[in-house]
């Protein structure tokens, strides 16, 4: 009686072995698969490393932003100064640049000497009129810097734009892998219980076997 009551327990314990052993490698292709799928070993592996460029792209961004904030603060000064060349304050892009430093002293020079002609001779007068014309070249020379400064500040300004946007793109990119990860994540740690859970099914029903026989 024994005997026949162990027989059924094996034949028991063989019936159910091979849905078993399906269970498990079927959760573990389930598991391969995803893996290859998604080009990742573990998710919290992949997370961190979404997390480590997530926070290296963010920090360069904030870097543009103050840059291109300072880039634009320095545009709206110059065109300030292109309007009122003879303001002693400056902007700092035509304070970099030499050639437009030398006409503008050259300009209060003029003027200097204007003023003292002024003085002593009419308004219709050759040295006079000497005075004014070299005044207006150097006025249309001073633009002409000026205009040069202002294109290479908003050719400046133009490549932050565009490292931004790229930026910007990148960590849009990022937030879109972060979010697919949680799903994948969930879909990960899923399997991986059914799979734990079928293979001490299955390592149970291999011990009853072993004991059995």
């Amino acid at each position: 009686s024994r005997q026949a009551d162990i027989s059924r327990g094996i034949e028991f314990v063989n019936q159910k072995l091979p849905d078993l052993q399906a269970k498990v490698n079927s959760l573990q292709g389930r598991l391969q698969t995803l893996r290859l799928d998604n080009d990742l070993i573990d998710p919290d592996s992949r997370g961190n490393q979404l997390s480590s460029q997530m926070s290296s792209f963010t920090q360069e961004q904030l870097e543009i932003e103050v840059e291109l904030k300072q880039n634009r603060d320095i545009y709206q000064n110059l065109r300030q100064q292109l309007q009122q060349p003879q303001e002693t304050n400056a902007s700092s892009a035509l304070a970099d640049n030499p050639r437009y430093q030398s006409l503008l002293n050259s300009l209060l020079e003029i003027d200097a000497q204007i003023a003292e002609a002024s003085t002593l001779y009419l308004d219709a007068s050759p040295d006079l009129q000497v005075l004014k014309e070299q005044r207006q070249n150097l006025l249309s020379l001073l633009a002409e810097q000026g205009q040069q400064s202002e294109q290479e500040i908003v050719s400046k300004i133009r490549e932050l734009e565009a490292r931004d946007q790229a930026i910007r793109e990148t960590i849009s990119g990022l937030n879109a892998n972060v979010d697919d990860l949680s799903g994948i994540s969930r879909d990960y740690t899923d399997i991986q219980r059914e799979l734990q859970v079928a293979t001490e099914n299955l390592t149970q029903f291999l011990s009853k076997k072993e004991a059995l026989e």
